[in-house]
């Protein structure tokens, strides 16, 4: 026997030895959770603080943070997302914020067909730690696994933490080549117990819909700012909590930069983040990205849903369906917001009875998500009053901020829909918080959706000028200047010559290639608006198709009945009226859920049907012309003061044409 058998021979008994060593004490495929059929691959486990004894009562948190993070980079767990705990409390009449012990952690589980639960202790020692961890059946409360560790000092926690996170992956069944692949913890995460604290607080506030996680991701960055994680949750909280553009990006491009020190899993999972939030921008990179987790046997829910968001910009609703229903069914009583994504795709194609069916599901898992439900489902089928009840509901004291914000948005909406200009500028003024920049650019919008509404006067220049007074961009980050906003609602004024110069300026500004591609519709958007208003629709017409796609030709926005609002506008500018018509009644018949992702939409139904009347007055058919006059006067039959001569305008063509019919 040579000696390469020799060693091959031995490499296979050793092999074999460890194999047996393994399996008896039941870790391995041999002996596993999945194999014993205890557990199955896609249960939904649940994460709960660890108790602590003679230590910090705040380190059960930060471990148990720990070792969640030491599992995430695994194909096996599907661990319960932080948020769905409290958002089950809160289903079960108590504090969102209570604290869970395994009592209660077991009521939860059964309750949300949660499968088994991860509950640990931290004890401390002269000097050092003991570490234990034990999964127990969430139905039964027995005991199917249990490990312990020491760990001396700080760094000492987070090395238990990641051993025993390889420990409960072995156990349930992943490979141990899986599981030696995975970096170190503190290398994936960070060597800092207190900036892991921080990150925890972070994670646990935002659950709790809390605008402190931002500032507490922050402190975990400043602590140690290798820390891929927090930079990629700050990202996500900036995101959340009305964050500045160029926040955003420098924290998911720090993410992006950092990301190799992760599990291919959270790779992946951040540079999905950075395709669909940061500079990236690239929504076809970020679907390749998010399946690139499941094709790595990712068991999250939240990727699912991510996913479908992602097909639903790129205007495949029944896939971005699918995908948000099968996320919802990996645990129908915890995912509240991949059902309220999938009953929006049902809306936007028209699956009305669905979408009926799946409101009162979601209203048991999320009454607040299906309040928005609701008010998309009103939206779509033209229901005033359910919009009303909805928004109402929504802007209560006793719900969170972000969702008050969502509905006063949503109501000004429905305001601007008929008519109602006073009402419109109150909830904008009440919207107009926070940052100087957000004050800023909420003016701007709030100008420039009245403009559509009563039309340019001396007044929205003037409003305009002064909140750039106010603010003066310039002085800000490149991605936060509202170059092109600007230009459109200085185009829109009127001032064609200052909104050409404006965009003129940010093409000299925004050298950042990544930047500039993003922005390449909303630039030829700007351009089609500053051409008509130099009365050029010609160049308006081709400005605004090219607005409608990307730069390697996918969809611009999910809003497909947008390019043809802005064609119908530049038709009619250029006296082709029936061209314009087609376009008119083009958008009108687009879902209303397919148009519903722009502010503008409220605005624009109204001047569609106004002026779908005049035109076909024009034409000589009043068969045509009525049902719009109608339609117009119905919508502002209650609109202010100064819009009621229009009102009264169509009143009279209404009876013109009607004697044209008769």
């Amino acid at each position: 026997m040579c000696s390469s058998d020799l060693v091959a021979l031995g490499a296979f008994a050793t092999a074999i030895v460890a194999f047996m060593a393994l399996r008896a004490l039941g870790i391995g495929p041999a002996g596993s959770l999945f194999a014993s059929g205890r557990l199955s691959r896609r249960d939904p486990v649940m994460l709960i603080d660890f108790r602590t004894t003679n230590a910090d009562s705040t380190l059960g948190r930060v471990v148990a943070e720990a070792v969640r993070a030491g599992l995430a980079g695994s194909t096996t767990f599907a661990l319960v997302p932080p948020a769905a705990i409290p958002a089950a409390l809160v289903r079960m009449k108590r504090d969102a914020a209570a604290p869970v012990d395994a009592g209660l952690a077991r009521q939860i589980a059964v309750r949300e067909g949660f499968k088994a639960i991860i509950d640990g202790e931290v004890t401390g020692l002269a000097g050092g730690y003991i570490v234990s961890v034990k999964l127990v059946r969430a139905d039964s409360g027995i005991e199917l696994t249990s490990f312990r560790e020491t760990g001396d000092g700080p760094r000492g926690l987070i090395d238990a933490a990641d051993r025993l996170a390889r420990a409960l992956r072995a156990k349930a069944g992943e490979s141990l080549r899986t599981v030696n692949a995975s970096p170190p913890l503190f290398q994936a995460t960070t060597s800092s117990l207190d900036a892991l604290r921080r990150y925890s607080d972070a994670v646990r506030a935002n659950a709790l819909d809390d605008p402190r996680s931002v500032d507490m991701a922050r402190d975990a960055i400043a602590i140690d700012s290798t820390f891929a994680s927090a930079w990629s949750a700050l990202a996500g909280t900036l995101a959340n909590y009305g964050g500045s553009q160029a926040a955003i990006d420098s924290a998911i491009t720090r993410a992006y930069r950092l990301r190799d020190r992760l599990p291919p899993l959270e790779r992946d999972d951040i540079a999905a983040r950075y395709f669909s939030l940061g500079p990236g921008h690239d929504t076809r990179k970020a679907i390749e990205a998010y399946e690139s987790t499941l094709r790595r046997g990712d068991t999250v829910a939240t990727t699912l849903s991510n996913l479908g968001e992602q097909y639903r910009r790129m205007r495949e609703y029944a896939k971005a369906e699918a995908l948000n229903l099968a996320a919802w069914r990996m645990n129908p009583t915890a995912a509240g917001t991949p059902l309220g994504n999938a009953i929006e795709m049902q809306i936007n194609q028209g699956k009305f009875d669905s979408a009926a069916a799946n409101i009162p599901k979601l209203a048991r898992i999320s009454p607040i998500y299906a309040l928005g439900s609701t008010y998309y489902f009103s939206w779509a089928r033209g229901e005033p009053a359910g919009i009303k009840s909805a928004t109402d509901s929504l802007m209560r004291p006793d719900v969170p901020a972000f969702y008050q914000d969502f509905a006063r948005d949503a109501s000004r909406g429905l305001a601007l829909y008929t008519g109602q200009l006073g009402e419109a500028r109150r909830l904008s003024a009440e919207l107009a918080r926070g940052a100087l920049a957000r004050v800023v650019a909420e003016r701007i919008k709030q100008e420039a959706l009245e403009i559509v509404v009563r039309g340019p006067t001396p007044a929205s220049a003037k409003a305009l000028d002064e909140a750039v007074a106010q603010f003066p961009y310039l002085s800000a980050p490149i991605a936060d200047r509202p170059y092109l906003d600007h230009a459109e609602a200085l185009a829109r004024a009127g001032l064609a010559d200052r909104a050409r110069a404006l965009v003129a300026r940010y093409r000299t500004d925004v050298t950042d290639t990544a930047l500039r591609r993003w922005k390449e519709p909303a630039l030829h958007h700007a351009l089609g608006e500053v051409a008509l208003a130099a009365n050029l629709p010609r160049e308006a017409l081709a400005e605004f198709r090219r607005s409608d796609l990307t730069t390697d030709g996918s969809p611009a926005s999910e809003c497909a009945a947008c390019v043809a609002y802005d064609l119908g506008r530049a038709f009619d500018a250029a006296g082709q009226r029936d061209s314009a018509a087609v376009m008119f009644e083009r958008y009108l018949a687009t879902p209303y859920y397919q148009r519903s992702r722009t502010e503008l939409d409220p605005t624009r139904v109204p001047a569609i049907r106004e002026r779908l009347g005049q035109i076909y007055d024009a034409l000589g058919k009043p068969d045509q012309a009525a049902p719009h006059h109608r339609a117009f006067i119905a919508l502002w039959k209650n609109a202010d003061a100064e819009l009621q001569p229009r009102v009264a305008e169509a009143r009279r063509r209404l009876a013109k044409a009607q004697k044209g019919q008769g």
